[in-house]
C-alpha cells in the first residue's frame, strides 16, 4: 500500500468488549499462525476464569440436528441465573448445512433464547452469546474447505482460518465445536493441542 500511495500510519484496533480472555487467548494464538498476518495483542475488558471453549465429537451427519439440540439444552440447563433472554448463533461453512429443525428449535426455546442460523460468511460483523460451529471435518464440504480456491498468501488454508478466526470471534461468552469424530478438522485438533477445550461426550 505504501509503494503506490507513500507514507502510511497503522491503528490497531486491540481492545475487544465482545469475548472474554479466554476466546482473545484462543482465537488470537490461532489466526497468529500465519506469518502473514499482521501482528497484534488483543486486550479484552471481560476476564474469565469459566470454561469457554467446548467440543462435540458426532459420527454422522444425519446426527447433527440432535446434537444442536442437546448443546442448546445443556446451555439452557447451565444457564441458571438467566435474567434476560440469550442469543445462540449456529454457524456452518456453508448455506446447506442449516439445521432442518431450525424453525422447531426456535419455537421450543422462544422464551429464553434467540435462536439463528448463518453462514461464517454472513456472520461478519455479527454476534451472539454463543455460538455453535457445525460440521468440522476433513472433506470437500469440510472446514476447512478442500475445495480448491485461490489463496491471497501462501499459508496453508489462509482464508479458511481466517474464516474460522471470524466464527470463533462472533461468540460473547461461549463457543461450542462440533467436529467428526472419525476425520476432525485440522482446526479443531490444532486448538485442542493448544487450548483447554472440554468434550462434552
Amino acid at each position: 500500500f505504501e509503494a503506490h500511495y507513500g507514507s502510511t500510519v497503522t491503528i490497531k484496533l486491540d481492545y475487544t468488549f465482545r469475548f472474554n480472555n479466554s476466546i482473545a487467548r484462543a482465537s488470537q494464538n490461532f489466526i497468529l499462525k500465519n506469518p502473514d498476518q499482521i501482528s497484534k495483542n488483543i486486550k479484552t475488558i471481560k476476564n474469565s476464569k469459566n470454561q469457554s471453549l467446548y467440543l462435540y465429537w458426532y459420527t454422522s451427519n444425519k446426527e447433527m440436528d440432535e446434537y444442536i439440540e442437546q448443546i442448546i439444552k445443556l446451555i439452557k440447563n447451565k444457564s441458571t441465573n438467566i435474567s434476560s433472554k440469550k442469543s445462540i448463533k449456529i454457524l456452518s461453512r456453508y448455506s446447506f448445512y442449516e439445521p432442518k429443525n431450525l424453525s422447531h428449535l426456535q419455537h421450543t426455546f422462544e422464551e429464553t433464547f434467540d435462536i439463528s442460523f448463518n453462514t461464517i460468511h454472513g456472520a461478519k460483523g455479527l454476534e451472539a452469546d454463543y455460538i455453535i460451529i457445525t460440521h468440522l471435518e476433513e472433506g470437500k464440504f469440510g472446514f476447512p474447505s478442500e475445495q480448491k480456491a485461490q489463496e491471497l498468501d501462501d499459508y496453508p488454508y489462509a482464508e479458511e482460518r481466517r474464516l474460522f478466526y471470524v466464527a470463533m470471534t462472533r461468540a460473547k461468552e461461549k463457543i461450542f465445536f462440533i467436529s467428526h469424530s472419525k476425520r476432525p478438522s485440522s482446526f479443531i485438533d490444532e486448538l485442542k493441542k493448544e487450548n483447554n477445550i472440554y468434550a462434552l461426550n
